[in-house]
């Protein structure tokens, strides 16, 4: 996988990513790497999580969230009109 990380994440908790996540990533975010030379240093894929409480409040959103040298960047997909 090109411009693949060297840490991968799910939820904040290290893991393996899934075939469908690399897919994913190679398709929205690798894709405007071309000509990029910093490697990407740990990415965190995110799902939406329910509420728990005022603290914890959750979110409807999914994306990525990734480190670029000592840049971090985020992707957030669209909500689904549904």
């Amino acid at each position: 996988m090109e411009h693949e990380p060297q840490i991968t994440i799910v939820n904040g908790k290290p893991a393996e990513w899934t075939d469908d996540i690399c897919k994913l990533w190679q398709l929205v975010i690798a894709a405007h790497f071309e000509g990029e030379t910093r490697s990407v240093s740990r990415a965190n894929y995110f799902t939406p999580r329910p509420y728990v409480d005022e603290y914890n409040s959750g979110s409807n959103q999914s994306g990525f969230t990734y480190t670029v040298g000592r840049d971090v960047c985020q992707h957030i997909f669209p909500r689904s009109q549904s």
